[in-house]
Order: C-alpha cells, then sequence, then structure tokens
C-alpha cells in the first residue's frame, strides 16, 4: 500500500531537514574562534560559515569579536540562544551653575537581535536625575529618576531611587536614544545612564561622587535562528526543533 503525504507535511520535512543540514555542516576552514571566544555556527566571519548576514561577526586584528554596524564587542555566543556584549553608558556633567561640562549619550543599534528583557536592567546613577530609553519614533520608553534628599538612605547595593534607580527592558527592542537629565546642580556634576546584564552593576554610594571609569557594560541579547524565538515558535505549524 502507497502513502501520500499530504504537501504541506513533505514541505515541513524537507524544511526540517534543511535546517538540521545547515546547522550542521557550515563550510570547512570556518574561524570558530576569536580570542578566546568561541564562533558557533550560525555565526561566523566568512561567507558560507554564517547563516546569513544576521549572523556575521568580526574577528578584528587586535582579536576582538564585533557584531553590528557600529562593531558592538561581543564577550560570548551562547547556543541557549543568548549573546554577551558590550554596551556603552551615557553621561552628563554640570558645573554647580548648571553649566553642561561634557556628555556622552550614545546611540546604540548593536544587530537585529533583541535587548533581553529578562536578563537586562535599565540603571540610572547620580543625584536628582531623570533618565529614559527612547525607541524610534518613541515608540516604546522606560525610565526612571533618581533623588538625593536623603542621601544617607544612599546604601550599598541599593539601587531604588536615592542616588540609583533601575528599571525594566521592553520586549522587542534592538536599537533605541537616551535621555539624560537633571533638574538639580548643587549635589554631584555627573549623571549616568547605561543598561547593563542583571547582576553585573552593584552600587556604591562612592559612584555618586567618583564613578568608576567603566565606558561599557555587558549586556545580554536574545538570538534565534529565524524570526521567532523557540518558545513563541512551539505549536505553529512549521515548528522545527534543533534540540
Amino acid at each position: 500500500m502507497t502513502m501520500l503525504l499530504p504537501l504541506f507535511l513533505l514541505e515541513l520535512i524537507f524544511s526540517a531537514t534543511e535546517v538540521t543540514f545547515a546547522l550542521a555542516n557550515p563550510k570547512s576552514g570556518c574561524l570558530d574562534k576569536c580570542g578566546n571566544i568561541s564562533i558557533p555556527y550560525p555565526f561566523g566571519t566568512n561567507e558560507g560559515c554564517y547563516l546569513n548576514k544576521s549572523y556575521l561577526v568580526e574577528c578584528s586584528a587586535s582579536n576582538r569579536l564585533q557584531i553590528g554596524e557600529n562593531g558592538t564587542g561581543v564577550l560570548d555566543i551562547s547556543l541557549d540562544g543568548q549573546l554577551q556584549v558590550l554596551f556603552p553608558l551615557a553621561y552628563m556633567c554640570y558645573d554647580r551653575s548648571g553649566k553642561l561640562i561634557s556628555s556622552s549619550s550614545p546611540d546604540v543599534k548593536p544587530s537585529r537581535f533583541p535587548i533581553s528583557s529578562t536578563r537586562n536592567k535599565f540603571t540610572v546613577v547620580g543625584c536628582d536625575s531623570i533618565a529614559s530609553i527612547l525607541g524610534p519614533g518613541q515608540m516604546y520608553i522606560t525610565g526612571c529618576h533618581t533623588s538625593c534628599s536623603r542621601i544617607s538612605g544612599a546604601k550599598n547595593g541599593s539601587c531604588y531611587g536615592v542616588g540609583c534607580c533601575q528599571s525594566a527592558i521592553p520586549e522587542g527592542i534592538t536599537e533605541f536614544d537616551f535621555y539624560l537629565s537633571s533638574y538639580m546642580w548643587d549635589s554631584n556634576v555627573c549623571r549616568y545612564a547605561f543598561i547593563v546584564e542583571e547582576g553585573n552593576y552593584t552600587f556604591s554610594w562612592t559612584d555618586l561622587r567618583n564613578m568608576p571609569k567603566v565606558e561599557l557594560f555587558p549586556v545580554v541579547l536574545d538570538w534565534a535562528v529565524g524570526d521567532t524565538d523557540c518558545d513563541k515558535a512551539q505549536g505553529t505549524q512549521n515548528y522545527v526543533s534543533r534540540e
């Protein structure tokens, strides 16, 4: 007896075979490490080594792994669907009269992969500060503000509004702009705003006067093969597992 399979089922079988083959077989000779950072497929540095240009990474002459049009530094690529990168912080420094001395507000465009909404926090450090991150056309916004009216309440490790505050990251952010301002200038000279992976920044009250000279913070991005992550893809007609 001959069994005829529905066309959509045949397409799904061939699709699954193609994905499995592609994941297992990049061309030979591909660079699999940059410095001490592994480069697993679907990521790669040369044509034929990556799945598509979204997964293109660059290994610089100094063995620094980078991704995206701005050359965002990569710290780790996990096959669990997470990419640890480095993001710059924003800052504004004033004198006591309220005159802006120096500032930096980087426009972050790391790649097409979204910032993990569960692994990172938007963080603001400084006295009497207001900060937020804005998506293109203000499609999303998140932020918080700090106060130093009760500076004695600033405690090491505490980031709940006295000198330091944190807020959640909306889902799906791939690029954003910082907005950072202050409504008083007589308590300290600089204010800082940054996204950071949870557990990779611990507030110290001394940061209000002497923030460590850190320009980049680790941030986790979510990546997946295709445009849908595994959790959302399960149960759909064309779902293919790579486990």
